[in-house]
């Protein structure tokens, strides 16, 4: 069993939206199931990241690694899945904003 740790930009993701309450609901359980499995069926690894991977949750996407030394699940991000294309070769996350995409750091 893995211990569950969501990461301060996470926490804010989840606090600045409005999200309803059946779509916390399913982000919640999921997210509970990452720690007695870390790799749930229709995972996506993350290229470019060695621990990164991706999960969809309804219409969000909830990006977060993996540490099995550890036994540790980090939550990095939880997102609308039309908002967000996550770089890791860079850490980052790219936001789109209509055309174009504004990059900010993760780890704020």
């Amino acid at each position: 069993m893995h211990r569950l740790e969501v990461s301060p930009a996470a926490d804010r993701d989840l606090e600045k939206r409005r999200i309803q309450r059946q779509d916390f609901e399913s982000l919640r359980l999921a997210a509970r199931s990452l720690a007695s499995e870390p790799r749930p069926q229709g995972v996506m690894k993350t290229r470019g990241a060695e621990n990164a991977y991706r999960i969809r949750v309804g219409s969000y996407r909830v990006v977060y690694e993996v540490y099995d030394n550890e036994n540790l699940v980090l939550i990095l991000q939880v997102v609308p899945r039309t908002e967000v294309r996550w770089t890791p070769k860079f850490g980052q996350v790219a936001k789109r904003e209509s055309r174009s995409w504004n990059v900010r750091n993760v780890k704020e």
